[in-house]
């Protein structure tokens, strides 16, 4: 007799080729304006779009903390702890402040980046931006802002604000995040981006 055994297909989202089991992350969302709506489940990993459910690697649930455990970010590295890979140590790094406005060819031609003494620094793609959009954000005005919040506090000051995607859409077009939106424009448009790598908590 031959007996088959089926394996279970991994569910998980990947990081670095790594399968990582949890699930995808709170919006952020808070308010709600039907029932059974997004802010009235809130559905996904996370207390809340800040605080784990479970302790990271330096043993608090600080969702974001610095490459020593705090939130002091002294070499502007911020650690993203939401998709942490427990079994192989990646979790996403993240560069606090933006960088200077560019084209989005002259970005990608000068990967990867030296920063901070790791030569792998990457403009983001459009799912790892996303990663980072919370929906609790809060307004500014009459617009809603997903990266105003500790630690990235961001709301644009220069230029338009816009920052690139490394994802190409078609013909001469990438995609870009604004403030709350996420939309495509031509690639020779210049606009900031915010590099990430992979890090390992061996490095740490």
């Amino acid at each position: 007799m031959i007996t088959v055994t089926r394996q279970k297909k991994n569910q998980g989202n990947t990081i670095g080729g790594s399968a990582i089991l949890l699930p995808i992350y709170k919006t952020g969302k808070t308010d709600s304006y039907r029932i059974g709506d997004d802010g009235d489940l809130r559905r996904g990993g996370g207390t809340d779009f800040l605080t784990l459910n479970s302790n990271n690697y330096f043993g608090n649930t600080d969702r974001f903390t610095d490459i020593n455990g705090l939130q002091l970010y002294p070499n502007n590295i911020v650690l993203d702890w939401a998709y942490w890979d427990k079994s192989t140590g990646k979790v996403y790094g993240w560069q606090k402040e933006m960088t200077a406005e560019r084209n989005l060819t002259s970005h990608l031609a000068d990967q990867p980046y030296l920063l901070d003494g790791f030569n792998d620094w990457y403009v983001p793609n459009r799912n790892e931006v996303l990663t980072l959009c919370n929906e609790g954000a809060g307004l500014v005005g009459n617009s809603l802002r997903w990266f105003n919040y500790p630690p990235f506090n961001y709301i644009s000051s220069i230029g338009d604000g816009r920052f690139w995607s490394s994802t190409w859409r078609t013909g001469n077009k990438a995609i870009i995040f604004g403030d709350g939106s996420m939309g495509e424009t031509n690639f020779w448009g210049f606009h900031r981006t915010r590099l990430m790598r992979i890090f390992n908590t061996n490095e740490l």
